[in-house]
């Protein structure tokens, strides 16, 4: 418990310190923690810079006071502003030495309290008046000041002395043209004028100058001034009374060093071009420093057109007053745009407006006169006190506000606005921006009354400049420290995703070995595959081939010719499967998995195989097929036909299975291509179903995917177009031309025309448009009548006649037309004749549907079969191999006999075996031309049969081919890389095998013709 002293000292000191700690708690309570949030909110490199910047405002200060002092230092110093001052209109120099007196000869006093000595407030008569916004001329008169004064004793004694300085004038500015002298004497001038009219202005601050010591005399001096300018401007006469002084000129002349002028703007430049680097660095986020910067850089150029310097480079002061005034007008309105900024806003509309207002009087006085100029800082002087309230009252409040609001205080109030003025932004810029202002009250003042031209304005500006510097410096390195933070949070991720995506790219790499082993498994199993059916195959097909060379009757050769067709077909789905199974569904270039081989090929054979396949596939479906074929087309082209063939069945194909019902119609037609080339194109109509395109799960877009790919492989394209019935696809190939004849031809010679019976719309149609294509002349028949009709009009060569019409249409042709040949149009799958005929018979001729071009052809030139291969053979059929010697070493007989019997057709001897260790037996006994090697054989394999027999004594030089049944793409590579002269795939192709025999037969041993 305190004890309560007894006396009265005691207890009135025990009160006075209970008093006193209630106000301490108070204070701090009030202000202790906004001094404490000033440190703490901002580090100590920032209280640093506002301590450079006061300590550069107070340098400058005290650099122009102690310029002050010495302007009143010394013997020599004589203050002609506290003499009085005349002025007149005119010059007279004999005049200025004669002390005047008012009223005579036209003089006038300059009033004692006016703040200079302007013409325009001397009080002469009949001035003109000028408003403060008029924005006239007037034309430029000649006046004179005239300043009496004394030099006393001791000065004009100090003056005199050999060893001291020559003296000096000083005055703080005069204009608009202007001439001095000291008693009568001129000493300096900048008189520009001709015919009345100023040709260059000079309205200069901080005249100085010095005259020679002669020229001062005791007793009465006088200065004269002699004027030229509007009498109106502010600028016509002395703007400032004071300083003006004589001194030593030494001391005078320091004020040429323009030292805290130039130091000032580097520090703004410098400023200015760093927030303006920082902007260029990030021009989203940064708005509020290029604001800065261009206020800094402003600023800047200000300081330096303030000070003397300009005058000894631009003389003209119009050029020096402009640019100024262009640095002085702007400067607010970038200011404000920062403030307005500086809270991550846009810049408010009038702050934009005013930018625009400022402008355009900058630019006014750029191409004005004085007046104007004088005109346009007067408006922009009260625009300033209207932006200036603007800023104070509507744009810091509302930050204050925004600010509290975000520190947690809803109200502003006097402990809240205390709080936060060294605490936020807007709180410094107040601060500021509060200094300036009492600053350019103190020089206002100090400019009315005690003419010291301190100007601490540019001073306070220099503390604002650093303040809002140092702000936004310690916001960047918030803005850092944000970033960082961000930085290490991402790098924590990153190091997360890193070891997620290595974990994965484990994962990956197992998953990939998979799928290469995988790879593997499926090749393998493949090339099984292959070979288990390309074996049967290869004796299905040696035996038709082997038949087709003989003479067969009518009947069987055409059933020959259809196994020999399903064969084909058979071939077509197991290439889909071998090549298909290298390319995945979509995405991929099958560039790298197919390769193509370029061949010449008959026309007419490759589409009567294409229709012979898609005819049965049609039947099954139960729809129409219709096929149109131009007969004008080149006879023989150059390309990769199955994989043609291939593809165009995987698209027919897919387009039957996706048609239900109407019919299919087949379009082929070629156009020629720059170079000898042609354009293959088929067009496939649908008359019913979807699109193919856009259905990945449907078997039939997957047959259309394949088709595309190759056809896409061949260098063709691939369009489709859905009409208003129907689909249609359009394929175009480019392709070699060997033969120009044309596909399909009549020999018109005692043609007497067709005679056309069908009462099938559609297919009467087809096969109407067949015969205009190859300009037969024809005419058509839907009933009886009018086919009697016709036949008795006219003598017809040919009648076709519709399959269910042949029995009345035999009968009739028997009686009118003997000499003409019936031909009966079957429909699809129509394979019994009509019940009157107890038996086909050979006169009559059977046409399957669908009917084209090429094969009305063969009928008109009386072929013997449809299905014959073309006459011209390919161009290694006509060689023979007399004296060769062959051997064949295969492990099934079946392929032996098969290709005994094809290589026995070029007239060569052919020896068989059936392992790799007979081979090499057999080639130590005889040296053959040619060696056919079976891959895959029991015991030893042809890898290994060929290497032996490589080893043998000249085996190196026999040509050993292999035969295998692996169709991979890859094939060819493998078995030259192994060291096998050429490969054979099985089944044989006749083509095929004549290119080998030809190739690696001695040439002395060819060249004889079969007979």
């Amino acid at each position: 418990m305190r004890q309560i002293p007894d006396n009265k000292f005691g207890r009135f000191k025990q009160f006075l310190g209970s008093k006193l700690g209630l106000l301490r708690q108070s204070f701090e309570k009030k202000f202790g923690l906004a001094v404490w949030m000033f440190f703490y909110k901002f580090s100590w490199a920032t209280v640093g810079v506002y301590a450079l910047a006061i300590l550069l405002a107070a340098a400058g200060l005290m650099f122009k006071l102690n310029e002050i002092r010495r302007e009143k230092e010394g013997i020599a110093h004589t203050d002609l502003s506290a003499y009085p001052a005349y002025v007149r209109r005119g010059f007279d120099r004999d005049g200025i030495t004669v002390p005047p007196d008012a009223g005579e000869a036209g003089w006038t006093r300059f009033p004692d309290n006016a703040r200079g000595w302007r013409i325009a407030e001397s009080g002469l008569p009949d001035l003109p008046a000028r408003s403060l916004f008029s924005f006239s001329s007037r034309a430029p008169e000649e006046f004179t000041i005239l300043i009496p004064f004394e030099i006393n004793a001791a000065a004009l004694e100090y003056i005199q002395r050999d060893y001291t300085p020559f003296p000096g004038i000083y005055l703080p500015n005069l204009g608009d043209n202007w001439e001095i002298y000291i008693n009568g004497e001129l000493v300096a001038s900048e008189m520009h004028v001709r015919d009345g009219e100023i040709l260059s202005h000079r309205v200069w601050r901080n005249i100085f100058f010095p005259f020679a010591k002669s020229l001062a005399r005791p007793g009465q001096n006088f200065l004269a001034l002699r004027v030229v300018g509007d009498p109106a401007l502010n600028s016509t006469g002395m703007y400032y009374k004071a300083p003006l002084y004589i001194n030593e000129y030494p001391l005078i002349e320091q004020r040429r060093v323009v030292f805290m002028d130039l130091l000032l703007s580097g520090i703004f430049w410098f400023m200015g071009m760093y927030f303006l680097k920082l902007f260029s660095m990030n021009v989203k986020y940064n708005k509020h420093m290029v604001y800065h910067g261009i206020f800094s850089v402003l600023m800047g150029c200000y300081s330096v057109l303030h000070s003397p310097l300009p005058q000894s480079i631009l003389p003209d002061s119009n050029i020096i007053l402009r640019l100024e005034y262009f640095a002085w007008f702007l400067m607010p309105p970038f200011a404000g745009a920062f403030i307005e900024t500086l809270q991550g806003r846009a810049v408010w509309r009038p702050t934009v407006l005013y930018v625009f207002f400022c402008a355009a009087l900058a630019f006014s006085t750029c191409f004005s006169t004085t007046s104007p100029a004088e005109a346009a800082v007067t408006v922009w002087a009260l625009s300033l006190l209207v932006y200036g309230a603007y800023l104070a009252f509507y744009v810091l409040a509302r930050s204050f506000k925004y600010e509290l609001y975000e520190m947690g205080r809803r109200k502003l109030t006097l402990k809240a606005f205390l709080f936060a003025l060294p605490t936020t932004r807007v709180g410094h810029i107040t601060v500021s921006a509060a200094l300036v202002a009492l600053c350019g009250l103190f020089d206002f003042f100090d400019t009315v009354f005690f003419y010291g031209e301190i100007e601490l304005t540019r001073y306070s500006l220099l503390v604002f400049t650093f303040s809002t510097a140092s702000m936004l410096v310690d916001h960047m390195h918030e803005a850092a420290e944000k970033v960082l933070t961000v930085n290490s949070k991402l790098k924590k991720r990153r190091e997360i995703l890193e070891r997620l995506v290595e974990e994965r790219s484990r994962e990956l790499e197992r998953q990939a070995q998979i799928a290469e082993m995988s790879l593997k498994v499926k090749t393998v199993f493949l090339a099984n595959t292959s070979h288990e059916i390309r074996t049967p195959m290869n004796a299905i097909i040696g035996m038709v081939e082997t038949l087709l060379r003989k003479k067969l009757p009518r009947e069987a050769r055409e059933n020959v010719l259809t196994v020999k067709r399903a064969w084909l077909h058979l071939l077509s789905i197991i290439n889909d499967i071998l090549d298909f199974s290298k390319i995945e569904a979509e995405g991929s270039e099958p560039a790298g998995s197919l390769e193509l081989v370029t061949s010449e090929y008959f026309l007419a054979p490759f589409i009567n195989d294409v229709v012979g396949i898609m005819r049965m596939r049609v039947t099954d479906a139960g729809i129409m097929l219709l096929v149109n074929v131009n007969a004008a087309m080149p006879r023989k082209l150059a390309g990769d036909e199955p994989r043609i063939r291939q593809a165009l069945l995987n698209l027919l194909r897919g387009v039957i299975e996706n048609t239900r019902e109407g019919y299919i119609a087949l379009t082929v037609d070629c156009s020629p291509l720059s170079g000898g080339g042609a354009q293959l194109k088929f067009d496939i109509f649908d008359s019913g179903g979807k699109l193919l395109e856009g259905r990945p799960d449907s078997p039939d877009e997957q047959d259309f995917a394949r088709a595309r790919k190759l056809f896409r492989l061949m260098g063709g394209d691939t369009k489709v177009f859905e009409q208003d019935v129907g689909n249609m696809y359009s394929v175009t190939i480019p392709q070699k031309v060997r033969d120009t004849a044309p596909a399909a031809s009549v020999n018109a010679g005692g043609l007497g025309g067709v005679m056309l019976y069908d009462t099938r719309g559609t297919y009467a149609d087809s096969v109407a448009c067949a015969l205009d294509n190859l300009n037969v002349f024809y005419a058509r028949a839907e009933q009886e009548e009018s086919f009697e009709t016709e036949l008795l009009k006219r003598r017809y060569a040919f009648i076709f006649v519709e399959d269910r019409l042949l029995e009345r249409a035999w009968e009739i042709a028997r009686k009118l037309a003997p000499q003409a040949k019936v031909v009966r149009l079957a429909g699809l799958g129509q394979t019994v004749w009509p019940s009157e005929f107890t038996e086909p018979r050979p006169e009559i001729i059977t046409m399957d549907m669908p009917v084209y071009s090429i094969l009305i052809a063969d009928v008109l030139n009386g072929k013997d079969s449809l299905f014959d291969e073309p006459e011209v053979p390919a161009p290694r059929d006509s060689f023979a191999a007399s004296g060769a010697e062959f051997l064949v070493v295969d492990d099934i007989s079946t392929n032996l006999r098969v290709a005994a019997n094809m290589l026995a057709m070029y007239d060569a001897h052919v020896d068989c075996c059936d392992s790799g260790r007979r081979a090499i037996e057999m080639s130590r006994e005889k040296k053959y031309d040619i060696i056919f090697m079976d891959y895959m054989m029991p015991e030893m394999d042809g890898m290994e049969a060929m290497k032996a027999i490589r080893s043998l004594c000249g085996g190196a030089a026999v040509p050993i081919v292999a035969l295998t049944a692996d169709a991979q793409p890859d094939t060819k590579e493998k078995f030259l890389k192994n060291g096998f002269n050429d490969y054979l795939t099985k089944p044989i192709e006749p083509q095929r095998l004549s290119e080998i025999v030809a190739r690696w037969t001695p040439a002395e041993k060819l060249g004889m013709q079969r007979g």
